[in-house]
């Protein structure tokens, strides 16, 4: 059976849609995974990140805690001595102290401060109640000024009420530095911003642009939706921002780490699963236009073979088409073709017989008024019937 054109032109285009949606499916369910895979990612970078640094701060608070349980705030000398050995012990110290109830200090890194109130500080009465981390904060250094944050835990007699304040002074400049290191070694920008979206901490390893307002922004809800990673796009990047970058047991710690990597995957994930997807897409859109065809074939042959035995009646020609039973139209097509040639078969019968009796009975009266050949020479027998509009059947001329 040839197809005709307008089948062929439909396999053709529902072979094709069939492959162009079923790639594009494919295809976005891909970059979709990639993309979810960017981002566990650059979320799990971002809390490897963040346990770097808390691991690095927690060594200050074990040391704090130390301390306070084996501080004798009742010897001044002895507190003066602490607040001069500690700084010399840990590099990343700027300055120790010890700040009595009423916000004065008591004791100083080489005297530094000593006598100072700082009882409407913000971090102070927050460090009476627990250990506490202040916000960045500008103090002399050298010939200058330096951004600094204090580490304030309390220190407790052994009624469990408080004596006081032992303070960990340590320099912005080393967090930086610490962070940028660690960012380095995982390959991504890393930025600290507090609950304002103020910078505190920025360290640019794969990009010198700033974080995104997205990323900001994310950075904010991340402390207002339970505390869980949000992540962001940007051109050429993927972003997530951690919250609580100094864990959970600080009080006022509302700072929020953002790291940033690059929109691409140093190894392919899944590369041959994908082509091997494609490869079989295309190959069951072909199996479908061969199935198609198949079928166009199994059922359309049957009324083509019926349609020709029509067009044949209609020129007198009597062809009896085999019997199908591919599908009901068929058979009952095939069943009224049947039937409708042994009609006409019996009617042209009968139209024959009734011109050979009128020839007949003319020759036997012999006077010429019965019917006589026409002018053609012909005998009068009805050769063909013809369907004709208004008249069904008129003889061949």
């Amino acid at each position: 059976m040839r197809l005709s054109n307008k089948a062929a032109i439909w396999i053709a285009a529902f072979s094709v849609l069939f492959v162009v949606v079923g790639l594009y499916a494919v295809r976005s369910y891909r970059d979709a995974f990639e993309a979810s895979v960017q981002a566990n990612s650059v979320e799990r970078s971002g809390e490897a990140l963040k346990l770097i640094i808390n691991r690095s701060l927690n060594r200050e608070w074990d040391s704090l805690d130390a301390l306070a349980s084996s501080a004798d705030v009742n010897n001044p000398i002895r507190l003066q001595r602490m607040a001069d050995t500690m700084p010399r012990a840990s590099r990343r110290l700027s300055w120790a102290g010890f700040i009595s109830t009423g916000g004065i200090v008591e004791a100083g890194t080489g005297g530094a401060e000593v006598g100072w109130n700082v009882s409407k500080a913000r971090w102070f009465r927050s460090a009476l109640r627990g250990p506490t981390l202040s916000d960045p904060f500008q103090a002399k250094s050298g010939s200058g000024l330096a951004s600094f944050i204090n580490l304030a835990y309390p220190v407790r007699r052994d009624g469990g009420q408080v004596a006081g304040v032992l303070v960990y002074r340590l320099s912005m400049s080393w967090l930086e530095s610490f962070v940028t290191d660690s960012a380095k070694a995982l390959g991504m920008d890393a930025f600290v911003v507090d609950s304002a979206g103020n910078m505190l901490v920025s360290a640019h390893t794969v990009s010198g642009a700033p974080p995104s307002a997205a990323s900001l922004h994310a950075a904010r809800l991340s402390m207002l939706r339970g505390l869980l990673p949000v992540e962001t796009r940007e051109a050429g990047y993927v972003s997530a921002s951690i919250p609580r970058l100094l864990g959970n047991s600080l009080r006022s710690n509302d700072w929020t780490l953002i790291v940033r990597m690059p929109n691409r995957l140093h190894v392919a994930v899944g590369g041959e699963t994908w082509q091997r997807a494609e490869t079989a897409l295309i190959a069951i859109a072909m199996m479908v236009g061969l199935c198609l065809i198949a079928a166009m074939r199994m059922f359309l042959r049957p009324i083509e073979i019926q349609s020709q035995a029509l067009i044949d009646l209609t020129e007198g020609k009597f062809t009896y088409p085999p019997e199908f039973h591919s599908s009901r139209e068929a058979r009952d097509l095939g069943a009224s073709l049947a039937f409708l040639q042994t009609q006409f078969e019996d009617l042209r019968a009968k139209v024959n017989a009734g011109v050979d009796g009128r020839g007949g009975a003319g020759g036997a009266g012999g006077t010429g008024k019965g019917t006589s050949p026409d002018a053609s020479g012909k005998s009068g027998r009805v050769a063909r019937l013809h369907p004709v509009r208004g008249n069904p059947y008129r003889k061949a001329s």
